[in-house]
């Protein structure tokens, strides 16, 4: 059981009854999590039946190694990112105000994240809408 000021939270994970709250699980592990992670590696033209996505620090690696292209690389890091950042923001959501999210929901969150994170924060230009939905790869 964790403690803040003075309150008892449950260290169970609200979306999967009765496993442990961790990173781990909230992040990789969890069936919201998988299906969600799923969705974006095919988008992006990644196997989805690697071994390597038990931990979150094995999805880094593969998110730091996976592309052979500089360009690829950068990109495929963004969206791996806002991947894990859109995860973290459904587990709080579900937590403090009981609002769910659906995973093709949250698919579509991580990839438009990505797309605005890339088009105003990156060095270079970036494809249109239309093509980032076809492959976050278009253009490269």
């Amino acid at each position: 059981m964790g403690y803040n000021d003075g309150m008892n939270f449950g260290s169970s994970h609200s979306a999967c009854i009765g496993s442990p709250e961790n990173t781990d699980h909230v992040l990789m592990e969890c069936p919201y999590a998988t299906v969600k992670r799923n969705n974006i590696l095919s988008w992006c033209g990644v196997p989805c039946d690697l071994p390597l996505f038990n931990n979150v620090g094995a999805f880094l690696h593969l998110a730091a190694t996976w592309c052979i292209t500089q360009k690829k690389k950068e990109r495929f890091v963004v969206i791996c990112y806002c991947l894990l950042w859109n995860l973290w923001r459904f587990r709080n959501k579900r937590l403090f105000h009981t609002e769910g999210i659906s995973p093709l929901h949250g698919s579509e969150s991580t990839k438009l994240m990505a797309f605005y994170w890339l088009k105003h924060r990156g060095k270079k230009g970036i494809c249109s809408w239309e093509e980032w939905l076809v492959s976050p790869f278009s253009g490269l």
